[in-house]
């Protein structure tokens, strides 16, 4: 049965072989229709090999054959030579972490603003001139020439303002509640009344 499927795929791919503008012109309508139908089966037969692949590699056995080949590709000689020259020597652990701590500031910061919030480091500049360079809370710089944190809600990823680190951190530990905010807020002003500084 195998092999009768193996030679029915071979004779399909003979049959759905691309050709030429000039050789498709003689094809008669049945060779057309053939070749129609062998292309839909190969189509079929491929996308149901990827749906079969992709299950098999998720249960325990297609793991353990993944691993098996895995183990089996890097005791071969290919595999210890690849591993000897990018694998895990400690001049290697050390090169890389060099290359990574290497990577401009400036890089790492665009890249965690496109990739954590979607925006770009023009939209950025365009909120802190917006709002001056100033927290959008407590009115102050950034300290230590950092830059403003971006605020964003947890349960919608929609962006806020730019805050201070102090700001960011404080909203954050209060969860996003402004219920919270306030009775904190209130806590506070019960407590200071008729103190002095």
């Amino acid at each position: 049965m195998k092999a009768r499927s193996a030679e029915r795929n071979d004779q399909d791919r003979m049959l759905a072989r691309p050709m030429l503008w000039h050789e498709s012109r003689g094809l008669s309508p049945e060779q057309r229709l053939a070749r129609k139908r062998a292309r839909k089966r190969l189509e079929i037969y491929n996308s149901n090999a990827v749906v079969a692949r992709k299950a098999y590699s998720k249960t325990e056995q297609g793991i353990d054959a993944a691993n098996r080949a895995r183990k089996k590709w890097r005791e071969s000689e290919a595999g210890r030579e690849y591993h000897r020259q990018y694998g895990r020597s400690p001049e290697q652990k050390i090169k890389r972490a060099d290359y990574r701590r290497g990577l401009s500031k400036d890089y790492q910061w665009q890249s965690h603003l496109k990739h954590r919030y979607g925006i770009s480091p023009g939209q950025y500049e365009a909120m802190s001139m917006a709002q001056k360079w100033l927290c959008a809370v407590c009115g102050e710089k950034q300290k230590d020439g950092r830059r403003l944190c971006v605020d964003h809600n947890h349960k919608t990823g929609v962006i806020r303002d730019l805050l201070c680190t102090r700001c960011n951190i404080a909203i954050g530990a209060f969860g996003d509640s402004p219920f919270l905010l306030t009775a904190a807020a209130l806590y506070l002003k019960r407590h200071t009344e008729g103190r002095t500084p």
